[in-house]
């Protein structure tokens, strides 16, 4: 594919949904499935007094996006498209 992208689906009623409709940027960070309580934190319902990084070691990326430090690998991405109501998600690619 050129150029390379990633795709994200995000469910239509999620917290994350309107989250992202402020951001211009996203990450994705690999986590090793050893790792499942680092992975769960980021499917538990949003909490605005709280941040979903908080005790997780991170740093910020060239687009301002975090980079978790124990991941595998990490992507950072600049929102290209939205589509929305593809079923019972929205779709972002960057």
């Amino acid at each position: 594919m050129e150029p390379p992208a990633e795709m994200l689906g995000i469910k239509e009623e999620g917290d994350a949904l309107c989250l992202s409709h402020q951001a211009t940027h996203f990450s994705l960070n690999y986590i090793r499935k050893e790792k499942k309580s680092t992975i769960e934190q980021f499917f538990k319902p949003y909490n605005p007094s709280k941040s979903r990084l908080d005790g997780f070691p991170f740093h910020v990326g060239k687009t301002q996006a975090p980079l978790l430090d124990e991941a595998l690998g990490t992507i950072e991405c600049v929102i290209q498209k939205r589509v929305s109501g593809f079923g019972d998600h929205s779709i972002i690619i960057g």
